[in-house]
């Protein structure tokens, strides 16, 4: 589709140039023609039969009135000559550039349309103040309700969502399904993912217990290790990227205590930030979920 609109522009300007310069030569010629045919008029001769101040040309000698007002060395038929041009070419002028443009303008309100095609399987997310505050059921070490919290936060199909032709939406190949098209992760569902590796992997070395990760269930301890040090290494990096890339700029200034009074320092609560909408966010995702038999965020 790209290769297409490109050559339809390329033909539009190759029909504009093309048809410009067809009018445009005969012309140059007929005008070539015209100064050929011109006698050369002395400038001198002109000045003194224009100017009627003696004053300033001593030399200065008025002609008679029907003189005076007469063309001098400019042929009649020349001057008619170049009035049929103007008249005859000024409308196709006009009418093949008001084309040309009109192709122009077509065509890259295609390559425009295609382009904004391309990042539209996502929703543009409405945007909605929100209040960070402290939750101590996120905050809590892990139990059966803080645990059940966190995994809440993963949708099912655990924040894969099925893509029907990817190409449309310039994207690469995704994860093979069973079901036909590639499955592919929301990045928001990722790094949550990433977040929640680090809280099961740090609260079971506290606890001095083997973290419990999907897909790691059949791995030998030693196994076991080496891939949650490369799997938490990733995790923290992605993280970062993440954060960086969203680039909140809202600023926050010193805590209150609960009793109201400010503190010394920032912990970031009781400040509104301008979020895009995570109800939207997860109701998207489910109409679009990719199956998956496994629930949870780590």
């Amino acid at each position: 589709m790209d290769s297409l609109l490109s050559a339809l522009l390329v033909s539009v300007e190759f029909l504009f140039l093309s048809s410009t310069w067809s009018i445009f030569l005969p012309i140059t010629k007929k005008i070539k023609q015209f100064r050929e045919s011109t006698p050369v008029v002395n400038m001198f001769d002109v000045l003194r039969s224009r100017t009627s101040d003696a004053k300033f040309l001593p030399w200065y000698k008025k002609l008679p009135e029907d003189e005076g007002e007469a063309d001098q060395g400019y042929p009649d038929d020349d001057h008619a000559l170049l009035r049929s041009l103007h008249k005859r070419f000024s409308f196709k002028l006009i009418a093949i550039s008001g084309l040309g443009l009109t192709l122009c303008l077509s065509g890259l309100y295609l390559l425009y349309s295609q382009g904004k095609n391309k990042v539209q399987f996502t929703p543009e997310l409405r945007t909605t103040p929100v209040e960070f505050a402290a939750d101590p059921l996120f905050m809590a070490e892990p139990s059966p309700e803080s645990n059940a919290a966190w995994d809440s936060l993963m949708p099912s199909g655990r924040g894969f969502v099925l893509v029907e032709n990817p190409e449309d939406y310039g994207l690469g190949p995704g994860v093979p399904t069973d079901v036909g098209p590639d499955r592919y992760s929301i990045s928001m569902f990722h790094q949550l993912h990433c977040l929640g590796m680090i809280r099961e992997s740090y609260y079971a070395m506290v606890r001095q217990e083997r973290p419990d990760i999907y897909g790691q269930e059949l791995l030998s301890d030693e196994e076991q290790k080496e891939t949650q040090r490369t799997h938490i290494g990733h995790c923290f990096d992605y993280i970062r990227q993440a954060i960086m890339c969203a680039g909140d700029l809202t600023l926050e200034g010193l805590l209150k205590t609960p009793s109201g009074e400010l503190g010394s320092s920032v912990d970031g609560w009781g400040i509104t930030h301008q979020c895009r909408s995570w109800d939207q966010a997860v109701s998207w995702t489910q109409q679009h979920k990719a199956p998956h038999n496994h629930t949870g965020i780590a």
